[in-house]
């Protein structure tokens, strides 16, 4: 009886030695499929990888990059003295961008299409920031300098050129254009309007007639003429209008009560400076462009000049 137990005991013991050594041979075996590169057996069906169809290269590839902190970096011309507690920011005045007018008396107030394309790429290659009115209010707000160079680019009287050859360049180099339209008196179709607020452009009020409201005192007139235009523009775009252009450049105590009290977060007027400060936003300053470049760049680093000689 004994024998016979100690028979069963080591044909268990080789019976489960025998199913150790199996198990071990399996999991070799597996290990060696396993790391054959050619004879690796997925685990899960393999998904075929989509191939990207290659892309032209974009021209205006520098658009996407953020420069958020060149505002230091060197200028084209070597930049004014920046008045204390200010906040400088070009901001740029167009009023007609189209060919040049046989008129010399007209043409201080033209850019050509093709200057202003220049323009706007070399703001481009320099990794200029287009500001909207609100973003320049906060940074009036904060009182500091922005951290990337920007400019708000402006425009007056909402001229049709401002649509017809303006308009497709900043769209061209992703800028935004901040204009200015004469409520009772839009030039530019208010289809066209609506698409250049769809866009990205910003609409803002100059006036409802763009009258001097330098000898305006009637405070039904000048209400007229600052809030309900900033009411009609609104109901144009179906947008809020922010910021208001006086017409002509010129105001009175009452004009910038008016403003002030209208819901605007801020005006502008003509000037020589890039500037600017908080408690002076009701009349800040702006910098005509002429149709020459040289000009332009000197502009960028708060350098005011007058110039004839049109390109």
């Amino acid at each position: 009886m004994l024998r016979r137990m100690q028979k069963t005991s080591i044909s268990h013991s080789k019976m489960i030695l025998y199913l150790v050594i199996c198990d071990l041979v399996i999991i070799w075996v597996i290990a060696f499929v396993l790391s054959s590169p050619k004879a690796r057996i997925p685990l899960l069906p393999e998904i075929p990888s989509v191939k990207s169809e290659e892309q032209a290269p974009d021209p205006f590839s520098q658009r996407t990059i953020v420069d958020s902190w060149n505002f230091a970096e060197k200028y084209d011309f070597i930049p004014v003295d920046q008045r204390p507690n200010s906040v400088r920011v070009p901001i740029l005045t167009y009023h007609h961008v189209a060919p040049l007018p046989s008129s010399k008396s007209s043409r201080p107030y033209f850019v050509s299409p093709e200057m202003f394309e220049k323009q706007m790429k070399h703001l481009d290659k320099k990794h200029y920031k287009s500001l909207t009115p609100a973003e320049l209010y906060n940074l009036l707000l904060l009182g500091e300098n922005p951290k990337q160079k920007s400019v708000m680019i402006t425009f007056d009287d909402g001229n049709y050129d401002n649509f017809q050859y303006a308009y497709p360049i900043l769209k061209k180099y992703d800028f935004t254009g901040v204009f200015y339209i004469v409520s009772d008196k839009i030039g530019i179709p208010i289809s066209a309007l609506q698409e250049m607020s769809q866009n990205g452009m910003v609409i803002e009020s100059h006036s409802a007639t763009h009258i001097d409201l330098i000898p305006v005192t009637d405070p039904a007139t000048l209400s007229y003429e600052i809030t309900t235009s900033k009411y009609k523009l609104q109901s144009v775009t179906g947008k809020g209008v922010t910021s208001f252009s006086y017409p002509g450049c010129g105001s009175n105590g009452s004009a910038v009560s008016t403003v002030a009290t209208s819901g605007y977060l801020f005006a502008v007027s003509c000037g020589k400076s890039i500037d600017h400060s908080y408690y002076g936003r009701f009349s800040l300053s702006r910098m005509h462009v002429y149709s020459n470049f040289e000009n332009f760049k000197k502009i960028l680093s708060g350098i005011w000049e007058v110039t004839y000689d049109y390109e």
